[in-house]
């Protein structure tokens, strides 16, 4: 079968041809308590065509990331009920709960936070996001999740009734189900009221505009899933004007329609197949990715391109499903194999048809710590962090590009990392 018992003495790393490995904490309910992860060696550029793209979905293709954050502080909030809670730390928490499953962000927070707690004031807001997600989530596995939260607190039979407060919401597994089953319940509400158009419930949440576009895409997503696709070819050259506002480099760049042209030529003749992959469950991503295409297609509205290029690409981005060749979420995985796990960049090599012997021909874009190493690990040489505001204080080590300016700068200064080809 090839399967072998090894101890401690037979093994050595030099036999997994591996360079580098990365330790990565398990949840608490998992054994072990940690795994060591060999990583793909590092590629900083490509040394033959490139056949494929990964790319994280909060934070690297949507500005989601900021409501996502917004929720687990809100879920934290409540716990503590009227005691003192300051709110999330940008430079002690942000890494830590910016790219790994929700479960491992809660964790955290919770382990940090938890002398803060009310456990009445914890209770209370846990009861009545359970009760609505039994009622009226509009995704079945977390309904089926809320069932089972409420089964290990032991008020599967309790209903709208009031009960005392469970045992084990004294425990941190209870208090981590507790903060998760709030944290969705906010989250979910957003996501209603932005796919609604509900201005008056946003408006009522601190820090948010609903004047402005909750959700739409990073800075030249758009321009970039069009080139690798092939569609715009070398009319790409003519978007060089929109990129005047994106483009924060230290040194200028003069050429940016001549090195737009040049990529959209080449993909236009080796057009890539594109994955998007996140740890967020598929009823967010899809209602996120729809929000940002609606946003894209307003974008090409105004791109100065012939009529026949203009249908070309609104029949690209009319639905995420025509831009990507694969849609990977955490459904497609257990919660406890999100990021900073491989199972989903692994799921989306897969389902892209790319065989390990042309990993060396995919690249793969993420704006954390734990997505950087969930693509190394899946056997993604060429990782390229993208930090943005609130994941700048990630460690990005295994990354094997960390491009601070982005997209933009990732066309036009590293040319989507194709020098030794173009």
């Amino acid at each position: 079968m090839g399967n072998h018992i090894l101890k401690k003495s037979d093994i050595n790393p030099a036999d997994f041809g591996c360079i580098e490995y990365v330790k990565v904490e398990n949840p608490v309910s998992v054994f072990p308590e940690f795994e060591l992860l060999p990583l793909a060696d590092s590629l900083s550029v490509f040394t033959d065509k490139p056949k494929a793209f990964l790319m994280d979905m909060d934070g690297t293709t949507t500005t989601t990331e900021t409501l996502c954050l917004y929720a687990l502080e809100d879920a934290i909030q409540k716990a503590c009920g009227s005691h003192n809670f300051a709110g999330l730390d940008s430079e002690t928490d942000y890494p830590n709960v910016i790219g790994n499953s929700t479960t491992k962000h809660v964790e955290y927070l919770v382990g940090k936070y938890q002398a803060l707690f009310d456990l009445s004031a914890l209770f209370k807001q846990y009861h009545e996001s359970a009760l609505w997600t039994i009622n009226e989530c509009r995704d079945e596995n977390r309904r089926k999740q809320a069932h089972e939260n409420l089964r290990f607190f032991g008020l599967i039979d309790k209903g709208n009734k009031p009960v005392n407060i469970p045992e084990k919401l004294a425990v941190f597994e209870g208090k981590v189900r507790a903060c998760t089953d709030i944290y969705y319940h906010t989250y979910h509400l957003i996501l209603n009221a932005i796919e609604a158009g509900d201005d008056e419930y946003l408006n009522n949440i601190p820090g948010i505009n609903s004047d402005e576009k909750l959700i739409k895409p990073m800075p030249a997503v758009a321009a970039t899933l069009a080139i690798m696709k092939g569609d715009l070819g070398k009319e790409a050259g003519k978007l060089s004007a929109f990129f005047s506002d994106m483009l924060h480099v230290e040194e200028p760049i003069n050429n940016t329609q001549e090195v737009l042209t040049n990529l959209g030529g080449y993909f236009e003749k080796n057009p890539a197949k594109i994955a998007l992959v996140t740890s967020s469950i598929k009823f967010e991503a899809d209602i996120v990715m729809n929000q940002v295409f609606e946003v894209i297609r307003q974008e090409i509205s105004g791109w100065p391109v012939p009529h026949s290029c203009r249908e070309k690409l609104n029949r690209r981005f009319a639905t995420p499903e025509h831009c990507y060749d694969a849609f990977i979420t955490a459904n497609d995985a257990n919660e406890m194999r999100l990021k900073p796990h491989r199972d989903l960049y692994s799921t989306a090599l897969q389902m892209l048809q790319i065989k390990p012997a042309d990993f060396h021909t995919v690249a793969g874009f993420e704006d954390s710590e734990s997505g950087t190493i969930a693509l190394r690990a899946a056997g993604v040489g060429l990782t390229v962090a993208l930090p943005f505001l609130e994941s700048a204080n990630h460690n990005f080590g295994a990354a094997s590009r960390v491009v601070k300016g982005g997209l933009p700068e990732v066309l036009l200064k590293h040319r989507l990392f194709l020098s030794e080809i173009l």
